[in-house]
C-alpha cells in the first residue's frame, strides 16, 4: 500500500513539474531563437533575437525593423476598411494587442530597456495612398509604463483625424479629438477610443 502511495505521489510531482515548465514557457511567449549568421557579433545577435521574438509575439505584426538599439518600428497591416472612424479604432485595438505582446517579450528579454516604438499601417483604400500610425515612448517592463506624454496618432492622408493624448495622473486622457465629419461624429469616435483605453 505504501509503495503504491509513493508511486502516485511521484507521478503527481512529475506531472506538476511538467505542467509548471510548460506554463512558464507559455507565459514567457516565444522563446525560440533565429538562425544567426556565422560572422554575427553579440550586438547583431541581440537585435536579431529581439526582432524574432517581437515578430512572433503577435500575428498582427508583419514586420519589425531596428534603426538603432532603442528604436523599433513595428508594421501592422489592417483589414480593408472604408469608414475612417472604424479604421482608426481598429488601429488602436491592434496597437493595444501589439503593445501587450511587446510587453511580454521585453519583460523576459531586458526589463530595463526603453524603446521608441512606432506602429505604422498603410491605408489600403484604392483612391488614396496614406499612412496612419501610432508613435509612443515605451518602457519595456510593463504596458502601464507607456509615457502618454509622447503618445500620438498621425495620419498623412488627405482625410486626417487628429488624436492627442496627455498624461493626467496615471490615467491617459483625451486632450483633443476632432474629425472632419463634424462634432457629433467626433463625440462617437472619441467615446470608442476612451472605451479601448479603459479596457
Amino acid at each position: 500500500m505504501r509503495t503504491l502511495m509513493k508511486k502516485f505521489l511521484l507521478a503527481g510531482i512529475t506531472a506538476i513539474t511538467i505542467f509548471s515548465a510548460v506554463s512558464l514557457r507559455l507565459m514567457a511567449g516565444d522563446i525560440s531563437e533565429p538562425t544567426y549568421p556565422v560572422n554575427a557579433d553579440s550586438q547583431e545577435r541581440r537585435e536579431m533575437l529581439l526582432k524574432h521574438r517581437i515578430k512572433n509575439a503577435s500575428n498582427l505584426i508583419s514586420k519589425v525593423t531596428f534603426e538603432h538599439d532603442r528604436v523599433i518600428t513595428v508594421v501592422y497591416t489592417p483589414r480593408r476598411i472604408s469608414d475612417d472612424s472604424v479604421w482608426i479604432v481598429e488601429l488602436f485595438q491592434a496597437a493595444r494587442q501589439i503593445l501587450m505582446a511587446i510587453s511580454k517579450v521585453m519583460a523576459s528579454f531586458h526589463p530595463s530597456v526603453t524603446i521608441h516604438a512606432e506602429i505604422r499601417t498603410i491605408n489600403m483604400d484604392a483612391h488614396q495612398n496614406s499612412v496612419t500610425g501610432i508613435s509612443l515612448v515605451y518602457r519595456g517592463d510593463k504596458l502601464s509604463n507607456i509615457n502618454w506624454d509622447h503618445f500620438s496618432l498621425w495620419d498623412a492622408g488627405e482625410q486626417s483625424e487628429g488624436v492627442i493624448f496627455h498624461k493626467l495622473g496615471k490615467k491617459p486622457a483625451l486632450n483633443y479629438c476632432q474629425t472632419e465629419q463634424g462634432e457629433r461624429h467626433s463625440l462617437l469616435f472619441c467615446r470608442k477610443l476612451h472605451a479601448i483605453i479603459d479596457n
